[in-house]
This record gives C-alpha cells, sequence and structure tokens, in this order.
C-alpha cells in the first residue's frame, strides 16, 4: 500500500487494530524529507529512503510532515501463517 503525507498534514495519534496473525508492519521510504516525522509517544523517528523500518503500529503513533516535499511510503504488513 502506498501511504502519502503532504507538507503540513498531521495524522493524529493512534494505534491500528491488527488480526489475530498480524506481526509488524514494514515501512520503505519513496520520497520524504527531513521534516516528515514519526512520533511514538514524544519520541521523534525520521524514515531515510534507501532503508527498511519494522514499525508496531499497535502502539499508539502519530505523523506530521512539515516539510515542503510528500512523504510517500510503500508498507506491507507481515502476518503469520496458519495452517
Amino acid at each position: 500500500m502506498l501511504s502519502i503525507v503532504v507538507p503540513g498534514q498531521r495524522i493524529a495519534e493512534h494505534d491500528d487494530v491488527q488480526s489475530e496473525t498480524w506481526r509488524v508492519r514494514i515501512h520503505v521510504p519513496i520520497v520524504t524529507n527531513p521534516r516528515a516525522l514519526m512520533f511514538y509517544g514524544t519520541a521523534a523517528f525520521h524514515m531515510d529512503v534507501g532503508t527498511a523500518y519494522l514499525c508496531n503500529t499497535e502502539v499508539l503513533h502519530s505523523l506530521e510532515n512539515l516539510g515542503d516535499a510528500a512523504r510517500i511510503h510503500f508498507f506491507f504488513d507481515v502476518r503469520e501463517t496458519v495452517v
């Protein structure tokens, strides 16, 4: 899935409800800027292009993009295989 956060956009603190088979979410930044941040509590994280990031979205988190370019991430969920 693609996630696009435009300049000036903020996404309020929230957690994502996941199924029992969900394990983690992987974010792969495609376009970003230094002022595009993800917050876990008071800790701020910038995700650089060229790196994949494991994110636990069941934990409260928020986003803001105060830069002048969009923040575009490809992300996908890793799930447990149920046989």
